[in-house]
């Protein structure tokens, strides 16, 4: 044991006297840069599977996962907070089997691992174990599991809540932004605990409370909660709570199982005369991001002459074309600039051909 202590000791001082690195570019700086935010937490690829608040002690912790959150071909490791030393980790998949990548990790605060393959296929993880320490002048400290899913994900975190764990009450504010939800599932940490009621208000006003008492021991999930109805907006969810005996302060996550979008969606329609004219059709955060577009019209010939889409950001695109429809046809597949993004609204110029008279534009958006 003395000579363990020693070598870390050592290695401390290695450390210290050459700077906090990476090792052999392990770890990546992500304080402030979009593009390595973007990666971390793109919807498509990554999703964050728990985190952990540690001291930086010299001590070990565990990430549970479970099969609910889909089948993982990589993860990585962020630490925001402190500067740490992680001396291992430990992937526990769903069949029992382990890895361990043979690494140590040097943290700065706000550093992300390289991706770490996972062997074999896309398989479910149980849980992920580490083992870490402070490095000099480290304090208390954030760890995130994140895991690229061979396919992307149904679960999406909602929000997190520290409680004290006495009884009380406590709200987790959701929003549209988050998108359509069919089932919530919620988990306890740090603490064991009891729900005596759950209220989930909609999108609409409308509330469903399930009708049980959840009791959770220390690091434990509920069942799956189906929402009633088809999938919808959530709100906000309101929680009633108390401590088991002997439990303290916890952490309450709220998960969703997003509704698979379609792969189009209607976004708009306009009743149009088709004289030279021009009109509008407003899209909004709340449909979500796109990839590409089509527009379609029915009930009579039309030119276009001109669209111009304006996205989120207030930046606008106008794809280099006229279009010219037959009564009930549709445009190519319009591909919009960069990664998916929010459309604003969509203008349109057009007019009638010969014989045209009142027509239909509807538009499309793929995401």
């Amino acid at each position: 044991m003395k000579f363990v202590a020693a070598t870390f000791v050592s290695f401390i001082a290695l450390v210290t006297s050459v700077g906090v690195v990476g090792c052999a570019g392990d770890a990546e700086d992500t304080s402030g840069t979009s593009s390595a935010a973007a990666e971390l937490n793109a919807a498509a690829s990554w999703q964050t599977l728990g985190a952990r608040e540690v001291n930086g002690q010299r001590d070990s912790d565990t990430i549970v996962v479970g099969a609910d959150e889909g089948t993982f071909t990589s993860i990585k490791v962020r630490v925001q907070g402190s500067a740490l030393l992680m001396r291992d980790i430990k992937v526990v998949f769903g069949n029992g089997e382990t890895f361990s990548p043979n690494v140590s990790w040097v943290f700065d605060e706000n550093t992300a691992t390289r991706t770490i393959d996972l062997p074999g296929n896309a398989r479910n993880i149980a849980r992920v174990e580490f083992k870490y320490g402070n490095l000099p002048g480290g304090g208390n400290a954030s760890i995130q599991l994140l895991g690229k899913g061979s396919a992307p994900p149904s679960w999406q975190g909602l929000g997190a809540r520290q409680v004290d764990g006495r009884l009380d009450t406590d709200r987790i504010i959701v929003g549209a932004d988050q998108g359509k939800m069919t089932a919530i599932k919620l988990r306890v940490e740090d603490s064991s605990l009891v729900m005596f009621d759950v209220k989930v208000t909609f999108g609409n006003g409308e509330t469903f409370s399930p009708n049980t008492r959840f009791v959770f021991d220390e690091n434990s999930a509920s069942r799956v909660i189906d929402l009633p109805g088809d999938a919808r907006f959530i709100q906000r969810v309101d929680f009633k709570y108390g401590n088991l005996p002997g439990g303290g302060k916890a952490r309450i996550e709220l998960s969703g199982k997003a509704a698979a979008p379609p792969p189009w969606q209607n976004l708009g329609q306009r009743e149009v005369d088709g004289r030279v004219d021009g009109d509008r059709i407003v899209v909004g955060t709340d449909e979500g991001k796109f990839r590409s577009i089509q527009i379609r019209v029915e009930d009579s010939a039309l030119v276009m002459f001109g669209v111009k889409v304006t996205f989120g950001n207030g930046e606008t695109f106008s794809p280099n074309t006229r279009f010219v429809f037959a009564e009930d046809t549709t445009t190519r597949v319009i591909d919009l600039p960069g990664d998916a993004r929010f459309i604003k609204r969509v203008d349109f110029e057009y007019g009638n051909l010969p014989t045209g008279g009142d027509a239909t534009i509807q538009l499309w958006g793929k995401r």
